[in-house]
């Protein structure tokens, strides 16, 4: 039998500090500073510290809402109160093309949704970071899935067509997250150097999916996630990356072509 195994960082929990929204080295991480009309269904009613990472709309979710499929804590994905103040975000992370739905329509066999916010200042080179984010699967979706993860960049990346980002996350969950309740992702990521912008969403090679409704129910086809209080904040000072980065680097790491003897953690020689 054929595998892949991925590893990642064990999931570290913060300080107090680091969930305080003035320490946060994201911008607007609780998605609370609205400009212009708090109404509009896309996350563009923010300030521009938020977007989305590719050509789709992100929704945003409010409290304040003229429409109710937008608001909060009932809107057209479920119910939900935020995890802190009054605001949220809501992406697609995975959109079943099941047969013959989209025939037409191919690209939504990869359609998926990201966030992107702006960090206050570039990270610093060999620096470790505690990075966290909420997550919660609406009660609207049909499937829930593992592969939630961050991407760190330099500059905004604003890829034009609605796919998967074709990039490796720098921390992913490899768990499939089913809970309609507040779920906190944390993790640690080693900078390297001049990142300002943390995309979050969900990334095809580390993603399986499961159907979480009944037969004969409503089908959104989604697996789609309220999203919440983004923060980050410097973590472990170090001048030897290499010490610390065994521990709490936030890259996941690939193993191809493992074969192991059938219902054996064996690993069979090649």
């Amino acid at each position: 039998m054929k595998t892949s195994i991925f590893l990642f960082t064990a999931m570290i929990t913060f300080s107090a500090s680091l969930n305080a929204q003035d320490n946060n080295l994201v911008m607007n991480g609780s998605f609370e500073n609205v400009s212009g009309m708090a109404h509009n269904t896309g996350i563009d009613c923010l300030t521009d510290s938020v977007t989305s990472a590719n050509n789709t709309t992100v929704d945003f979710f409010t409290k304040k809402a003229r429409y109710t499929e937008y608001a909060v804590p009932k809107n057209y994905m479920g119910t939900q109160d935020p995890k802190t103040g009054d605001n949220y975000a809501g992406i697609i992370a995975y959109y079943a093309d099941e047969a013959g739905v989209f025939n037409t329509r191919p690209g939504y066999q990869k359609y998926s949704e990201y966030i992107q916010l702006k960090l206050r200042e570039p990270l610093t080179a060999g620096a470790v970071y505690m990075v966290s984010f909420n997550a919660s699967l609406a009660e609207g979706s049909a499937y829930a899935t593992s592969g939630l993860g961050v991407y760190f960049t330099t500059t905004k990346t604003d890829v034009k067509n609605n796919a998967f980002l074709n990039v490796i996350p720098n921390i992913v969950s490899t768990d499939i997250i089913k809970s309609n309740d507040w779920v906190t992702f944390t993790g640690a990521y080693v900078a390297t150097g001049g990142e300002r912008y943390i995309t979050i969403g969900g990334f095809l090679d580390y993603m399986d999916t499961i159907k979480v409704i009944a037969p004969n129910t409503n089908n959104s086809r989604k697996a789609y996630y309220y999203i919440d209080d983004v923060a980050m904040a410097p973590s472990v000072k170090t001048n030897d990356v290499q010490d610390v980065s065994m521990i709490l680097y936030g890259n996941c790491y690939q193993l191809k072509n493992l074969n192991f003897e059938t219902d054996k953690a064996t690993i069979m020689a090649t």
